[in-house]
């Protein structure tokens, strides 16, 4: 059985991240909740593309936990 990733619902992509050595880490639900606030950039309502809501997960938690600026390291001098 071969798994089409451009084509997942919510609930198959739900149980396929909780099947791994971590256990349950989403929900059906979630699922369905982050792929309305992405928009029609992962999918539809029935369907979820899969490597779009994971490259959309990531920029959403990039923009939620950067730092507002670059980067500025000191460098320690002795």
């Amino acid at each position: 059985m071969s798994i089409d990733l451009k084509i997942m619902r919510p609930g198959k992509l739900a149980g396929l991240l909780n099947s791994t050595r971590l256990g349950e880490v989403t929900s059906e639900a979630r699922v369905r909740r982050n792929v309305i606030r992405a928009g029609l950039r992962v999918g539809d309502s029935t369907r979820v593309n899969v490597l779009a809501y994971a490259a959309w997960l990531v920029a959403s938690w990039q923009a939620r936990y950067s730092p507002p600026g670059p980067l500025k390291l000191r460098c320690l001098e002795g």
